[in-house]
């Protein structure tokens, strides 16, 4: 059985599981209780197994098995579930196993089966994004770590793992836990966070087969930093910290790679990216206002949402009096900060995350409904953080700076438009510069995932004044053409480069996305031009392809991709591409 979209139709039904129901007034409504499903006495000597079959039951097969010579002696073993832990979503069921804290000296199994009827109702909201791979957790005492799924049958929708000490346990997607589990914290460079890889993305497991150090330096040098050595990293939605620490992230592995080189002390703050915006801003604040010593500077660097937290943080915590550790006499943090990178940060709101996380906004309006405020935050509408922040006056102190990435031309990264990231004339946000990557590479995951690659973090540790060598050029704001062209397409792009060199620029197309040839200009200048460029947002100019000489759309209407290539004296840099587009002459 593998997950599917719920309808409205199907979250608004009332589906009778065994001795439990839900009751469905508005979307999903918790379970409550804890309910004994499975008891049995276990050996010692031959070991043996807990399980339960309920066909009707939420949960369809759950089933501990015991190898031989785990338990020091005979002992009844039991399996509970408990509906309604404050610290889960409600469609989160926890296991318990128990005697709580009993050590197995051979792991035994845990096998779990969700039933359909998990599906029709908490399935369909919590397993949107349908991933694949759960992950278990336990709780044997306060901490909710992943442990690793060691198995997942998906046309049964099974998933298993290996328990080495009885206790809670319960197992959710990858997305989910990050939406939802993180406590909002600054983590410490010096602890290394364990982690296995699933589908090839890091989960942060017990145990975990790889060790990632999330940052650089010491917490404690973090606060006692001076500004041109202090860096503070906030993510966003999709901005798990382990995705930082990936080869291609703004902090790899590699010390001397990324922004690593750059800083002495990088400090990322964690936090669950469900929660409001409002909520982890605060938080930020006291952390950070808990340990700032007189003359502490820093910069920062944010993606998405978290770019709203930051900012929530320096513009109005300090005034807001629902924060926990507010005094009347609290002064802004911006005045401790120099410069400011965000990137995708939506500062007008990004409706289409209504659409991205339809199901799980289905949640807003219930008992879950703390755990996707910060969903709900950036929709136009949804809250009132967008309107606050849109109102604040320009900052003192602080320097900002926006990336935004342009997938097709058409103006998003898929989540954030362009125009929310660097803002409209005469409304927020208050910009030293901005910058506008267009193609394929920046969309509003790889703009974090993939910075080191695609240039993203480069053009950071320019604006943070720490590249001293010549620059490469980038190609940015390439707007698509509308609709069918023909003729002569007029393709606008900006040419930007830190030395304001004269760059080289060329074309070339493809209309299969494997084979590519030069594009012929129409303006007669030769395939390779010579054009002028300036630092960000860059010199704005345009090529005029001739597409009937390059013989595309001749006779038959095609789809092409124009993409813009600029080199100066440190050779060839960022390009720039148009989303598809098609062409008849």
């Amino acid at each position: 059985m593998r997950f599917r979209f719920a309808s409205l139709l199907l979250l608004s039904a009332a589906i009778p599981l065994g001795c439990a129901r839900i009751e469905r007034t508005t979307g999903i409504e918790p379970y409550e209780g804890r309910l004994l499903v499975a008891r049995a006495r276990v050996s010692g000597e031959l070991g043996g197994e807990v399980a339960v079959a309920d066909p009707r039951g939420l949960h369809s097969a759950v089933r501990l098995v015991v190898p031989a010579g785990a338990l020091p002696a005979d002992t009844e073993l039991s399996i509970w579930v408990r509906y309604g832990d404050p610290r889960l979503p409600s469609v989160v069921q926890t296991f318990e196993l128990e005697p709580r804290g009993l050590r197995l000296a051979i792991p035994a199994s845990f096998d779990v089966q969700y039933s359909e009827s998990y599906e029709l109702t908490a399935g369909g909201v919590w397993n949107e994004l349908d991933v694949v791979p759960w992950s278990f957790v336990d709780d044997p005492a306060k901490d909710l770590r992943m442990h690793e799924a060691r198995s997942h049958d998906v046309d049964d929708n099974v998933v298993g793992t290996q328990i080495e000490q009885l206790g809670s346990v319960f197992c959710m997607h990858r997305e989910l836990r990050t939406l939802t589990l993180p406590a909002a914290e600054l983590v410490d460079p010096e602890t290394p966070v364990h982690a296995t890889l699933v589908e090839g993305l890091p989960v942060e497991t017990v145990g975990g087969e790889r060790a990632y150090r999330i940052g650089r330096g010491t917490l404690a040098g973090f606060f006692a930093g001076q500004v041109s050595r202090n860096l503070l990293v906030v993510p966003g939605v999709f901005g798990d910290s382990l995705v930082l620490a990936g080869d291609n992230g703004l902090l790899p592995q590699d010390s001397t790679e990324g922004l690593n080189g750059d800083f002495d002390n990088i400090v990322v703050f964690r936090f669950a990216a469900g929660r409001a915006i409002r909520e982890n801003g605060n938080r930020l604040y006291d952390l950070l206002r808990q340990r700032i010593a007189p003359g502490f500077r820093c910069d920062a660097i944010a993606h998405g949402g978290g770019g709203l937290v930051l900012r929530w943080a320096l513009e109005q915590a300090h005034a807001d009096e629902s924060r926990t550790g507010y005094a009347p006499m609290d002064r802004p943090l911006g005045e401790h900060f120099d410069r400011v990178v965000l990137l995708a940060t939506p500062n007008d709101g990004a409706p289409a995350v209504a659409l991205r996380f339809e199901a799980i906004l289905a949640a807003a309006d219930t008992a879950d409904a703390r755990f996707v405020q910060g969903l709900a935050d950036l929709i136009p509408g949804r809250s009132p953080v967008i309107d606050l922040l849109g109102a604040a006056p320009p900052p003192t102190g602080q320097r900002y700076y926006s990336i935004a990435g342009d997938v097709a031309g058409g103006g998003s990264d898929g989540l954030v438009e362009v125009s929310s990231a660097v803002g409209r004339d005469g409304s927020w946000p208050h910009l030293e510069s901005h910058l506008v990557f267009s193609g394929p590479s920046y969309d509003h995951y790889t703009l974090i995932a993939g910075a080191r690659r695609t240039g993203v973090a480069l053009q950071a540790r320019l604006w943070f004044d720490k590249v001293s060598a010549n620059s490469r050029p980038v190609v940015g704001s390439v707007l698509s053409p509308v609709g069918v062209v023909a003729g002569v397409v007029e393709v606008p792009y900006a040419l930007v480069d830190a030395d304001s060199d004269v760059c080289s620029v060329a074309a070339v197309w493809t209309i299969d996305g494997a084979h590519w040839s030069i594009a012929t200009p129409a303006d007669g200048f030769g395939y390779v031009q010579t054009k002028n460029s300036t630092p960000a947002p860059g010199l704005g100019h345009r090529f005029y392809w001739n597409t009937v000489a390059d013989g595309v759309g001749t006779g038959i209407q095609q789809r092409a991709v124009l993409r813009i290539v600029a080199s100066d004296g440190g050779g060839y840099g960022v390009v720039g591409e148009t989303g598809w587009f098609g062409v008849a002459n």
